[in-house]
């Protein structure tokens, strides 16, 4: 009941007229998950004293939501708009990896299809070293499972008959 009542709260607020620095900080009194989606429906051309924090929890969002899908091309390349720019937001790329790290070295780390993990591969500084990593992880775990053994290779081509 208390979460639909702040998803009813937020819908208000979100559809009155209010300055987004009003906005903002009202947002304070959600619970995070739903102060990270307030924040993620806000627009993009935010010229605003709060721009850096907005675009910082929606960016953060954004790669909290690919780790949970991470066959959704779209959240990939928001993912890679926002981090191109990082520099311009003071994003810091090392502080969201270590606070995201759990998603990556649980024992439900994420695993990305290794077609989407090559791609992010060859274009990893374009993305988020968590999301890279995860990346590089997934194209080990492929690699290990298609391994071919030598030795049996050798007897099935009979190399030493």
């Amino acid at each position: 009941m208390c979460n639909e009542l702040r998803k009813l709260q937020i819908r208000e607020i979100q559809s009155q007229s209010l300055p987004l620095k009003i906005k903002y900080l009202i947002s304070f009194r959600f619970p995070s998950e739903m102060r990270e989606e307030f924040l993620c429906n806000q627009n993009d051309e935010i010229l605003d004293i709060f721009s850096n924090e907005i675009v910082k929890a929606k960016f953060e969002s954004l790669i909290k939501k690919y780790l949970e899908n991470t066959a959704n091309y779209n959240l990939l390349d928001q993912i890679k708009e926002y981090y191109q720019l990082s520099s311009d937001y003071d994003i810091d790329d090392e502080y969201i990896y270590h606070r995201l790290f759990r998603f990556h070295n649980d024992n439900k780390s994420p695993n990305i299809q290794i077609k989407i993990a090559k791609y992010i591969m060859e274009n990893s500084k374009l993305y988020p070293r968590i999301i890279a990593s995860v990346a590089e992880k997934s194209c080990q775990l492929y690699a290990n499972e298609n391994v071919n053994i030598v030795g049996k290779i050798s007897n099935k081509d009979k190399w030493f008959d």
